[in-house]
């Protein structure tokens, strides 16, 4: 981050930018000597805020603006407000996407907008030109001036308060990324996606679980019957209230210069409820994540989830109830020794999809991989930890899991079969296995503890979304998330639905059988297997 001072200069003959995270304003005197001069005139760092440039001159010098972080094409930098004859628009010429116009225009570059005057001037003044960048500049950015007359002239900048950050992650195909979560008290927020390939944001509002345990979307596509739609939804530019607080959102189809991919929230105020960013994949991919906002407020810092350098810790708090099957969870290391886990020693196996880690599973596999000690590399244990602990990205959509029988000596299931799929027909079979879900993603690791050490032994076959059991089982159970230090209170969290305080409750299970018996199964998308899962451990 960027920190700046409350400094003003009238003889320095560049930008000077220091302090601490205030704003801060600047003039210094610019000199063409001979006409046709280009003339560098300083370095913008990234983490400028709210910066306007306006350069006073009584003969004719234009601005101009350079990437220099993009050296690939041009050993200049990328320009991005550059003038270019009209007849070499399109050529190998560095021309800007702004610059081309006499008149004002407003372009979106590397997750900024950027407003030019025009090479017209401000007012039609020739020589009187602007340059605002809205928000935090996420590029270095070389200001240069070229004059068509020599002359001097006077550059005026200022910069405002605020805060933010840029970081990179992956995108699972199919899938959903948990980029991070937003608390309350920020203001001026801004978050920027930039990726290659069509992926989306969503937005959730995680104080209003009424209808969905992952919370209510504010932006968010989805295309099943009573699905968590977000109101503020869009193919393109959208701005609305949501909750006495006005939000704008690019739209699917990306922000103005840009394309899917592109894509761009504001929030026009101060954030009053909690929210949960997260990302959609179409197509699997690297993203860069743009955040800034204007109150010293460091926890809005989206940091993603699951963290891929540093110590991996999962986990983060104890969901064990009473009646969980195996060992105190916090007796875990010391029975199964350093850097161990319950599971180390199996012959369980997990499936990888060609060569990788399966998408809601991925970036569990890679944080353990980048974690210290764990050299880089998908090992199989490493896939297996992550198969069978998380975190899961399924982008608060739950999961569920169907332990399939195996006929092999020590596949049973303890004669807790509960399901039949929906491509059978007549009498209540419920012989296909065990199948048990969770609306929210985080219950996933201690579904799976519980049901490794009651010796649930089979084929482990998990999927994303909680609501696409419907028309692929007849029944299931259900794993209620719990709060940090609910565990205390808990007997079962497989039967108290609706939390310790609700008592039994099996409300969230299902039994209403199939309405479409007989037909196809249609499997989810994203989905993880596991071979071997509880049987006798090897060593």
């Amino acid at each position: 981050m960027l920190h700046f001072l409350l400094l003003v200069h009238t003889t320095l003959a560049s930008f000077d930018f220091g302090g601490d995270c205030g704003g801060g304003s600047g003039s210094f005197r610019l000199v063409a000597t001979e006409k046709k001069q280009l003339i560098d005139v300083g370095v913008i760092p990234t983490g400028t805020f709210s910066l306007r440039v306006e350069l006073e001159a009584a003969e004719d010098l234009d601005i101009a603006l350079f990437d220099v972080d993009d050296t690939s094409t041009y050993d200049n930098g990328q320009a991005v407000v550059q003038w270019c004859p009209q007849g070499n628009k399109g050529s190998k010429l560095n021309c800007g996407v702004l610059g081309m116009d006499s008149k004002e225009d407003t372009q979106a570059y590397a997750g900024m907008t950027i407003t030019y005057s025009g090479y017209g001037g401000k007012d039609g003044q020739a020589g009187h030109e602007y340059i605002v960048i809205e928000g935090m500049t996420t590029r270095r950015l070389m200001m240069r001036a070229y004059a068509f007359e020599a002359g001097a002239a006077k550059v005026n900048y200022a910069w405002g308060r605020g805060y933010g950050g840029v970081f990179m992650v992956d995108v699972p195909l199919k899938g959903s990324l948990l980029v991070g979560d937003i608390p309350t008290g920020v203001t001026g927020l801004t978050i920027a996606l930039r990726a290659g390939t069509d992926v989306d944001v969503q937005l959730y509002d995680l104080d209003d679980t009424s209808q969905f345990r992952p919370g209510q979307a504010i932006i968010g596509c989805c295309n099943t019957k009573n699905c968590n739609y977000g109101a503020l939804t869009s193919a393109d530019w959208i701005q609305g209230e949501y909750q006495g607080l006005t939000y704008a959102y690019s739209g699917w189809n990306g922000v103005q210069g840009g394309g899917k991919g592109d894509e761009q929230i504001k929030v026009l105020g101060t954030t009053t409820r909690r929210l949960r960013m997260t990302i959609y994949g179409y197509k699997a991919g690297q993203a860069e994540v743009t955040y800034q906002y204007t109150t010293e407020q460091e926890a809005a810092s989206p940091t993603p989830r699951p963290i891929a350098t540093g110590p991996f810790v999962w986990p983060l708090y104890s969901q064990q109830c009473r009646d969980d099957a195996g060992p105190m969870w916090e007796d875990d290391e010391e029975i199964s020794g350093a850097g161990r886990s319950y599971h180390d020693g199996s012959t369980a196996q997990a499936v990888l999809q060609d060569g990788q880690c399966a998408g809601p599973v991925r970036g569990a596999c890679e944080a353990r991989a980048n974690a210290p000690g764990g050299g880089g590399v998908v090992t199989p244990a490493i896939a297996r930890a992550a198969y069978l602990e998380g975190p899961l990205q399924c982008g608060g959509q739950g999961w569920f899991c169907r332990i399939l029988a195996d006929e092999r000596p020590g596949g049973v299931l303890q004669g807790d079969t509960n399901f039949q799929h929906c491509n059978r027909t007549g009498e209540d079979y419920r012989e296909d296995g065990h199948c048990h879900g969770s609306d929210d993603d985080d219950t996933f690791y201690w579904w799976t503890r519980d049901h490794w050490h009651r010796d649930y032994s089979g084929c482990l076959h998990c999927c994303c979304n909680w609501a696409a059991t419907e028309g692929v089982v007849h029944s299931f159970d259900y794993r209620a998330p719990l709060q940090p230090g609910e565990n205390k209170q808990c007997r079962d969290a497989n039967e108290e639905h609706n939390g310790p305080s609700g008592g039994t409750d099996m409300s969230k299970g299902y039994d209403a059988g199939c309405n479409n018996g007989g037909a196809p199964v249609v499997e989810p998308p994203q989905c993880w297997d596991v071979t071997d899962f509880a049987f006798a451990m090897t060593d």
